[in-house]
């Protein structure tokens, strides 16, 4: 298969980790998470990470207002040199729908889906999705309110 520029630059630079993500919450959560930081839910649920704060801000117009209160939203600003990477996974509800769209409207899209799928999850999730689940706490000292 013949890669054009744009998937050769991306093959070659590879998964290079991105310096910070993005975290949406409720203020009324801020108390909480500022003593104590973003812990892993007992339920299993990861913490939706973004790539943008943008991708984050999106969120809150399509989440399910009955799970996530999100009436009042605050930005997390997340250092990701306090992250464990291997605990980042793609939501795969968010990848199926991601799929379905790009093979229907953008066949180049979806070429690109194919290669992305070599690279690590949390990659691959942030490059197709723009957002990871991570399966882990987020410590204090990793978080910035913006």
């Amino acid at each position: 298969m013949k890669l054009n520029n744009i998937f050769i630059i991306e093959a070659n630079w590879g998964a290079i980790k991105p310096p910070v993500l993005f975290h949406l919450t409720s203020k009324k959560f801020l108390p909480y998470i500022m003593k104590n930081g973003l812990l892993a839910a007992k339920s299993g649920r990861g913490i939706y990470l973004y790539a943008t704060a943008q991708d984050a801000r999106l969120t809150k117009t399509i989440s399910d207002k009955d799970y996530y209160d999100l009436s009042d939203p605050v930005i997390l600003e997340i250092n990701t040199e306090f992250l464990d990477f291997e605990k980042m996974q793609p939501d795969n509800a968010a990848v199926g729908a991601f799929i379905k769209d790009k093979s229907i409207h953008d066949p180049l899209e979806l070429e690109k889906y194919k290669m992305y799928k070599i690279e690590p999850l949390w990659y691959f999730a942030l490059k197709t999705t723009k957002c990871v689940l991570y399966f882990g706490s987020v410590p204090l000292k990793a978080i910035k309110v913006l």
